[in-house]
């Protein structure tokens, strides 16, 4: 366990390697801020039609039902309504998956940065470490290891391949 944790530890310790690390586990994520402004447009066409839905429901009640036009003025305005309602239905549903892709991506961003600061601090007290703290480690931020049968062709060498957690 000792020696795999110093080869995890060397890859973290890597700029080039953290850089690549960030980009595959973020690869799914989207810019924030662009899901943050996409959001609230949503937010203020849901007002707008909410606003356009309660002014019809005024109107509906001031109607006249003495009118000669009354009911088919009445169904129009009800068609109408259950539009503003489907379109509310249909903006609130966006506004929720936007939401929860805000949250999980902001929450992802969170666990890489958790990740990193543990392993660099786990890495300045190396020969503190006891075994069962590398394999709480292991077992968090190891999802398996392979050692290829076949040595490397250029360098002559077995290739160790590590698959990290997500």
């Amino acid at each position: 366990n000792k020696e795999m944790f110093y080869i995890i530890g060397q890859l973290f310790n890597n700029d080039a390697t953290n850089e690549i690390y960030a980009k595959d586990f973020l690869s799914e994520s989207i810019d924030i801020e662009n899901l943050t402004r996409q959001r609230e447009s949503l937010i203020e066409r849901r007002k707008e039609v909410e606003g356009k839905k309660v002014r019809l429901l005024s109107k509906i009640a001031e109607m006249d039902a003495n009118d000669p036009h009354y009911d088919d003025m009445y169904d129009d305005y009800n068609g109408l309504i259950r539009g503003f309602m489907s379109e509310i239905s249909d903006l609130d549903a966006q506004i929720a998956d936007i939401s929860a892709n805000i949250e999980t991506n902001g929450a992802r961003k969170e666990s890489l940065e958790v990740a990193r600061t543990t392993i660099a601090e786990m890495w300045s007290h190396l020969d503190e470490i006891t075994e069962e703290h590398m394999k709480m480690f292991m077992n968090e931020f190891v999802e398996d290891v392979q050692i290829l049968e076949e040595p490397d062709v250029v360098n002559g060498q077995n290739l160790l391949i590590i698959f990290l957690s997500d």
